[in-house]
């Protein structure tokens, strides 16, 4: 079986290729199963595969056997296995070396759910411009496919098109799509993709995409929901203007993961968005505004966060165990009370800096109580009351105010060290 160790090499060389150095338990574990040899013999032959291994397997597929299939209306799944039985093919076949092509002739105007799915000689699919449909989960498990096309007379995808298509590529995709729903979901491999402007949803796009290290997302996108959830090996993400929704789950288990920018029109990022981002550390990070859900920074580091100080997003659980220094307070537009009054929750391990800035007039009570490690407050002069237990077991903090202002009365008063400044 020469010809398929090679493919099956060849696949296990792309795959390891992009999924070792970074390492992942889940992943790895998800790219094993689609590899028919152990994996310390595929690491040893990617070591040793030769230009003229390479150059066959291209061979094969460039000699693959064409089929065509004719009709119209919907191409089902029980029309596709009727016809690749006429050529002895059988799905999940995994003892033939055979590759193939589809031609899908004029006049289908859609590819039903599961159409392909297994069939893992599948090297190349042509679909026709009447096609304007694929329903979910069309090309599952096509082990072989490497690239396709999709025309832009194609409006409407199901879910989890190419799902688990573990050396698929490259893909163009047709203009008229707005969302994209699991839709290259354990495509290891995946290293280009040309995202329609039509399309503003990623939902769970390119989930266990191991292939990625960079990645900017289109202008257009408003919206990602697990769009990138354990690709290991993503280590940078630009988000476009046009996003408003960070939702959950969106970076979860991006390990490598060490710049992504938030744009200022994001109004939510929900919960665990950014769970196991290891690598992840932001100089500073506005969040004025924004609905924050549970855990969604959980062990990220943040050198500066900046807030306003009646934003409920800080007392809930979605910075508590984040690793922040700094916590800046400014003044949103829509702020017209002035007061400090959401109870910041945030790690008191880590927080060693807050600076409320010139406008706030109120500190309500223990809004900072239990920062043990908190060793510089600045409070402005226009700073007129402070709760009496602002401050309470906050053992090394020092208030920075100007002479005269209520903030020194209070210092002087609960006997807490300060400092006059200009």
């Amino acid at each position: 079986m020469k010809l398929r160790i090679i493919i099956t090499i060849f696949a296990a060389c792309t795959l390891l290729t992009a999924c070792l150095p970074i390492g992942n338990s889940d992943s790895t574990n998800d790219t094993t199963q689609n590899i028919s040899v152990g994996e310390e013999e595929t690491q040893e032959e990617k070591e040793d595969l030769s230009d003229e291994e390479k150059e066959e397997y291209e061979k094969l597929v460039a000699k693959a056997k064409e089929i065509v299939i004719t009709g119209s209306g919907e191409l089902t799944e029980d029309m596709v296995k009727e016809r690749l039985l006429e050529e002895g093919i059988e799905k999940y076949d995994e003892e033939s070396d055979e590759l193939y092509r589809i031609v899908i002739e004029d006049g289908f105007t859609k590819i039903g759910s599961f159409a392909f799915k297994g069939y893992k000689g599948l090297c190349g699919v042509s679909i026709p411009d009447s096609v304007t449909e694929l329903g979910g989960c069309v090309f599952e498990d096509c082990s072989a496919l490497i690239e396709i096309t999709i025309p832009d007379s194609v409006t409407e995808m199901g879910n989890a098109t190419f799902w688990n298509c573990t050396n698929l590529q490259e893909v163009k995709l047709s203009e008229g799509l707005t969302e994209l729903d699991t839709t290259f979901m354990g495509c290891h491999s995946l290293k280009t993709v040309e995202i329609p402007s039509s399309v503003t949803f990623l939902d769970g796009t390119f989930k266990k995409c191991n292939a990625f290290e960079t990645f900017i997302v289109p202008e257009g996108v408003t919206e990602l929901r697990k769009t990138f959830q354990n690709c290991t090996s993503l280590q940078k993400v630009v988000l476009p203007e046009s996003i408003t929704k960070i939702d959950g789950y969106t970076f979860s288990g991006c390990s490598a993961l060490a710049e992504v920018n938030i744009p200022d029109n994001v109004e939510l990022i929900s919960e665990e968005a950014f769970l196991g981002c290891t690598s992840l550390e932001f100089e500073q990070l506005n969040v004025m505004g924004m609905k924050l859900g549970a855990n969604a920074f959980t062990g990220i580091k943040i050198k500066e966060l900046i807030v306003d100080g009646k934003d409920s997003c800080v007392s809930g659980f979605a910075l508590d165990e984040a690793i922040i220094e700094k916590v800046t307070y400014e003044i949103a537009e829509d702020n017209d009370k002035l007061v400090i009054s959401a109870t910041l929750k945030v790690n008191p391990a880590t927080l060693k800096e807050i600076v409320i800035s010139d406008g706030y007039i109120q500190i309500r009570n223990n809004m900072f109580e239990g920062y043990a490690e908190l060793e510089s407050v600045t409070i402005p002069a226009s700073v007129t009351e402070i709760g009496p237990d602002v401050f309470k077991d906050c053992g090394k903090v020092t208030i920075y105010t100007t002479a005269g202002s209520t903030a020194e009365t209070y210092a002087i008063e609960n006997g807490i060290s300060y400092e006059i400044i200009q």
